[in-house]
């Protein structure tokens, strides 16, 4: 999962009017939740995002919109939040966070992130910064 501003995906990945939908849609959030992360990631990270959102900042407080799908179960993401502490820790997590996929074939229990699509970070156990969320895990 990649953090990106509204801006940059706008210029990347906006094309047409989905620019002005996007930021009446963005406008409308932001009125009630002041402060967000945009992110480009593949859709078992949001899962895992939202995992590691609901053990650390608690219940009730994903308040997401889905603006775009770059691949095959990868997109763009956004994330409201009412306070600015709260934005903060998933800005800083977001790129520790590791998904483990106990039930993948090839190779079994594979730990990785996504850098871009189709672009994937082995998971560095050395890392103490590292958050490892199993995706078959129940909330």
């Amino acid at each position: 999962m990649k953090i990106y501003s509204f801006d940059l995906f706008l210029t990347e990945h906006a094309p047409g009017n989905y620019a002005e939908e996007y930021k009446t849609r963005r406008n409308e959030m932001l009125g009630k939740f002041p402060f967000s992360v945009l992110l480009d990631g593949a859709y078992f990270e949001t899962d895992s995002l939202e995992k590691w959102i609901n053990l650390h900042l608690g219940p009730g407080q994903i308040n997401a919109l889905f603006y775009i799908k770059t691949g095959y179960d990868f997109g763009f993401s956004e994330y409201f939040f009412q306070d600015e502490a709260n934005a903060a820790a998933v800005r800083n997590a977001v790129p520790n966070i590791y998904t483990r996929h106990r039930h993948s074939d090839d190779p079994p229990d594979i730990i990785s992130k996504s850098d871009g699509y189709e672009s994937f970070v082995d998971y560095d156990p050395t890392n103490p910064n590292s958050i490892v969320i199993d995706v078959d895990d129940e909330y």
